[in-house]
């Protein structure tokens, strides 16, 4: 996927645009985008790689580890020092703030499904004790018959 041409009056524009297309990508093509912009971004300076970047981690389809999803490298992006466009930061911090709750989702849905495990494995384990508790009464019920 070819990366935005980018003009000053309508970046905004363009981002916003980019960032419905890039959710909306198939898992194989969010991953290529996503490893060339991270390649093309530069650390320090707030660049357009970084917004990109963050728009293709919100992706469904994009699989990333924990770490890759911290939102760190917005960080050039979410202070405003008067050389970028003001809409852009405030771009930026709304990206910060949906990868920091996709990081958190993610991290409780773990935490579910070691619960699940853990309730799954309880269950046997309850079921186990109910047929035992079964062939013991069994067993007391045919000595009271003796």
């Amino acid at each position: 996927m070819e990366q935005p041409v980018v003009q000053e009056e309508d970046r905004l524009e363009q981002l916003i645009a980019y960032y419905d297309i890039a959710v909306h990508m198939s898992a194989r093509e969010a991953k290529q985008e996503y490893l060339m912009q991270r390649n093309l971004m530069s650390s320090g300076t707030c660049s357009d790689q970084h917004l990109l970047t963050a728009m293709l981690l919100m992706n469904p389809a994009l699989n990333v580890s924990g770490k890759e999803l911290a939102p760190a490298f917005l960080q050039p992006c979410i202070e405003y020092s008067g050389e970028q466009d003001l809409k852009v930061t405030h771009l930026a911090r709304i990206l910060w703030v949906q990868l920091a709750e996709k990081r958190k989702q993610r991290a409780v849905k773990r935490k579910l499904v070691a619960a699940r495990y853990k309730i799954n494995l309880l269950n046997e384990r309850v079921s186990i004790l109910n047929q035992k508790l079964d062939e013991l009464k069994n067993i007391e019920r045919s000595i009271r018959e003796r």
